[in-house]
């Protein structure tokens, strides 16, 4: 090839400069440049642009070079192409690798020379643990239950035993902690050295000059967020750390201005490992994706820019060549793997409760007022989606409890009900009795309770759990019901919070004949209750499938004893004739083929398929909008029903 001449290349903070001191770039060549983005101010011949990517140089690089070019580099521009063609080989052997781990049915057996001896790798637990420990930066996607937090702490104690890491820390839900501490405890042997901390509450930069010292440290998305400059200063640009997002689907927006993701991948760049566990990674959209596996491979784009990611969306039928670019980096435990080793599970039990007169009234009225402001329209876009969210709420109040509308429920920041009809207000401030549904709740829980079982009592509203704390303790003055809800904090920095609702669960555990009333929202996630407690009982649901299978696989799960089976129990309220529905049989139908069609997607080994699914632990993120047309249209033909019944 014919030499072209020399030109000097730069890197730094401010971008990339191009010095043409001999004047020897052709005009194809100057053209070319300007299309990438480079500048010339005259008299000067230096080409410059203002941003300093792995690509932008690489490639910048790379074109010189094709057209003969002989390209002048300082010290901190060579070390800085070193390095981004050390990550290229890198990610060639991690790909390679993936692909052949996903696809080897004969792994070797694996035990972690810190694991106490009784805990044993599942044999399908060898794929993740083996594919973490080659790709590098992975992907564990398995389903809840499936033992990721095991999985994860076996490639910590591998990699740190072979000296390619020192620390691990842990970025998830502050409800994940005491499940990281339990699981530690579990596996490690009595003569592990391993010391944790929990970075997290109004003191936790106290801690900042101990960091080094610990293995393992967990803090909250939140935490890290804030403090990142600090974290990076005093830990991962000290030590050979490995980052773990857990419950990553957390950190899914794809907006440029969502703080956590845009924190996550940041302080990714500065640890030699990184992995993210999610059981559901793709709740609503491929769009999901793009933060998660950045944060894996910042330098490498596998999903390219945000811009270019988002645009490519908009074509039709781009999931094969996402799931093509992706498929090396992930693994999942699928349900069928796990089936011999979960407990049986007993017929759930659907128990049809009659709405006494008062609340039938009530929930009749509600209907009417939807009907109307049906007919009627609303204003704009915005008010609709509002409108819509709110009576789907309120009609899920009225089936459960009428007096969960006389309070603000700070978890779906819901006011006070007020209707335009002034005789139905006047019913809701006159209904004074205790809800058939939260009897016959309390009723089964002390009957359980009678056999020395635990039993959880899911509900959706924060105001339900004290009542049904107080209806249990008044049938039987003996029991003692543990509540948890919204006004048990899960996401403030107050660590005496926290330690209280750890406190609860815990409390919870160690009995034999306890009671747990808790909101979905409160502990659906990261929690597991699968060793002391097989009974659940639901209250009432709402439509979010996703944290509903969470809220299942509580007590559902590997680990459990597989000699007593688990009991799923329903409550649904009816009219008051014992036949005409209510919201709840939507509510049941809707989870049912939501749930059923998110197991089919979860039991595929090698696809990622968007699942369409909130499962934000908010109550607030409840719903998108495609979502609440949906549901509130199932609500509008269930009342056109009771309309033409002349149930209101």
């Amino acid at each position: 090839m014919l030499l072209m001449g020399k030109v000097a290349l730069r890197v730094s903070d401010d971008g990339i400069k191009i010095i043409d001191k001999d004047q020897v770039l052709r005009r194809r060549h100057v053209i070319a440049l300007k299309a990438f983005g480079f500048t010339k101010k005259p008299p000067s011949n230096v080409y410059t642009i203002n941003k300093s990517s792995h690509d932008m140089l690489m490639g910048v690089s790379d074109y010189l070079k094709k057209f003969g070019y002989s390209i002048d580099s300082d010290s901190a521009t060579l070390n800085e192409l070193e390095s981004i063609s050390k990550v290229r080989e890198n990610y060639n052997i991690a790909r390679q690798k993936g692909e052949q781990i996903k696809h080897n049915e004969s792994l070797s057996l694996l035990q972690p020379p810190s694991f106490a001896s009784d805990v044993r790798i599942k044999p399908y637990q060898l794929q993740p643990i083996h594919h973490m420990i080659e790709v590098t930066h992975a992907a564990n996607f398995s389903v809840p239950g499936s033992g990721k937090t095991l999985m994860t702490y076996a490639v910590f104690d591998i990699l740190r035993d072979r000296g390619d890491i020192d620390s691990m820390i842990v970025m998830g839900p502050i409800a994940s902690f005491g499940p990281w501490e339990h699981e530690y405890k579990f596996c490690m042997n009595s003569n592990s050295k391993g010391r944790i901390l929990r970075y997290h509450g109004t003191n936790r930069k106290n801690h900042l000059r101990d960091l080094q010292k610990y293995n393992i440290i967990l803090t909250s998305y939140e935490t890290a967020s804030n403090d990142a400059d600090w974290l990076k200063r005093y830990l991962l640009q000290k030590k050979k750390v490995m980052m773990v997002i857990d419950e990553s689907h957390h950190i899914k927006s794809i907006s440029e201005d969502a703080k956590h993701a845009s924190a996550m991948i940041d302080l990714g760049n500065h640890a030699v490992r990184r992995y993210i566990l999610s059981g559901t990674p793709v709740p609503h959209s491929l769009a999901d994706l793009w933060s998660q596996i950045t944060f894996l491979w910042p330098s490498t784009k596998i999903l390219f820019s945000r811009d270019k990611y988002k645009r490519m969306l908009e074509n039709y039928g781009v999931q094969d060549e996402i799931s093509g670019r992706i498929n090396f980096l992930w693994t999942r435990v699928t349900n069928s793997h796990l089936k011999e080793d979960m407990p049986p599970m007993l017929p759930e039990q659907q128990v049809y409760v009659k709405m006494s007169a008062a609340q039938e009234a009530i929930y009749a009225a509600v209907e009417r007022d939807m009907w109307k402001a049906y007919e009627k329209g609303t204003s704009t876009s915005i008010d609709l989606s509002k409108f819509r969210k709110n009576r789907i709420l309120r009609l899920l109040q009225c089936v459960s409890n009428p007096h969960t509308m006389l309070y603000r429920d700070s978890d779906y920041n819901l006011d006070k009900f007020l209707s335009s009809d002034l005789n139905t207000n006047a019913s809701l401030d006159r209904y004074d009795e205790i809800p058939p549904k939260i009897t016959e709740a309390a009723k089964r829980a002390l009957e359980i309770t009678g056999r020395n079982e635990n039993v959880i009592v899911w509900t959706v509203f924060v105001k339900n759990v004290e009542m049904l704390c107080d209806e249990i303790k008044k049938l039987n003055p003996d029991a003692q019901p543990i509540g948890i809800s919204g006004d048990v904090p899960t996401s403030t920095n107050s660590q005496s919070d926290i330690l209280d609702r750890e406190a609860r669960i815990d409390q919870f555990k160690q009995r034999t004949n306890g009671i747990l009333v808790a909101t979905a929202g409160s502990i659906a996630e990261s929690i597991s209750l699968h060793k002391t407690c097989r009974n659940a009982i639901y209250l009432e649901r709402n439509f979010n499938a996703g944290q509903y299978m969470q809220s299942l696989n509580r007590i559902y799960r590997i680990g459990s004893d597989k000699k007593k089976p688990v009991q799923f129990v329903f409550l649904k309220s009816v009219f008051s004739d014992g036949v005409t529905e209510t919201i709840d049989d939507r509510i049941d139908i809707v989870l049912k083929e939501r749930t059923e069609q998110m197991h089919r997607l979860l039991n595929d080994e090698f696809i990622l398929h968007p699942l369409e699914l909130d499962t934000s632990s908010s109550a607030k993120a409840q719903y998108g909008d495609g979502e609440t047309v949906e549901f509130y249209d199932d609500a509008m033909a269930l009342i056109r029903e009771h309309r033409s019944q002349g149930k209101i």
